[in-house]
């Protein structure tokens, strides 16, 4: 716990007692680190400052004492379930269970984007949770009609942002970040037969590998499926629901032919099992991969 030195004929300082301890509830710490055979504490944020990187202070330690220069870089810690929250000289939060939720990036670093919920990671279904997580349970269905209309499109909320990721997320996001995308679309092609994103930064050498088994297998089988289903219902269906049928089994058709071809192209990459040095770009690591990735345009 930090303390000042009383006597008045010395510079004034604070210390506190270095420990590895749990902290006490309710007390004042520092929170400190050594780097560089220097000892250094956490400052809070500036007051015109709601969030970013903090400065430190260098400190001076003998034995077990530590030695500072302000006692308003003190920190005070308050348990809260298997945690604690941590306040700053301001009284401001730095951490708080109880206010700050967390979603969690995606395993394996590969979102499908299906016209349908194939995968328990669709693309759809994961931004779905993370408008829920983040504004709550409540307003959810309020959040994604304003999402909807603010893209402008028709029809119900999920299928008009599913709409998006389809066919203008990747084209948005190329043009900010300047024809250097740090997601990539792995793409089969136009008729839509797989498409999934990958962060850049998160690619290992056996994405491409866990792709294949994983993803395009699965969505090989699925069609499979669909498609052997859509022919016994046409079989038995009316004039009228046959050829709603046969237009959705013609599309299935097409996916299945295109993502065949895919899975040969993507089985010859994985087998490789490629390696990447962020260090040459975006634009040369791109061109590794630009038979199975969508065209930048």
């Amino acid at each position: 716990q930090s303390r000042y030195n009383p006597n008045p004929d010395t510079t004034a300082y604070y210390w506190v007692k270095y420990t590895q301890e749990q902290p006490e509830s309710g007390k004042q710490y520092l929170i400190i680190a050594e780097y560089n055979d220097s000892w250094l504490a956490m400052k809070p944020l500036s007051s015109k400052q709601s969030y970013g990187y903090t400065k430190t202070e260098t400190l001076t330690k003998t034995n077990d004492t530590i030695t500072t220069s302000n006692a308003d870089n003190a920190f005070v810690f308050e348990a809260s379930g298997n945690g604690y929250n941590i306040t700053d000289s301001n009284n401001r939060y730095y951490y708080n269970d109880n206010k700050y939720k967390t979603f969690p990036a995606d395993k394996d670093n590969i979102i499908p984007i299906c016209d349908d919920e194939y995968f328990e990671d669709d693309i759809v279904g994961r931004f779905v949770k993370f408008v829920e997580t983040v504004y709550g349970a409540d307003t959810l269905d309020e959040n994604l009609k304003f999402i909807a209309d603010a893209l402008g499109g028709k029809g119900q909320p999920k299928d008009v942002i599913r709409s998006y990721f389809m066919n203008d997320f990747f084209n948005d996001h190329c043009k900010i970040y300047q024809k250097r995308p740090i997601y990539w679309l792995f793409d089969s092609g136009k008729k839509g037969g797989f498409r999934a994103l990958v962060y850049m930064h998160r690619y290992q050498p056996d994405t491409i590998a866990r792709m294949r088994t994983d993803y395009v297998h699965e969505q090989q089988a699925r069609y499979r499926t669909a498609i052997a289903d859509l022919e016994q219902r046409i079989a038995s269906a009316s004039t009228g629901e046959r050829v709603k049928l046969s237009k959705r089994l013609k599309t299935l058709q097409e996916q299945a032919a295109e993502i065949h071809g895919y899975e040969e192209k993507i089985h010859h990459l994985a087998d490789r099992y490629i390696a990447i040095d962020l260090d040459d770009g975006v634009k040369n690591n791109y061109e590794i991969f630009k038979d199975v990735l969508a065209k930048i345009k």
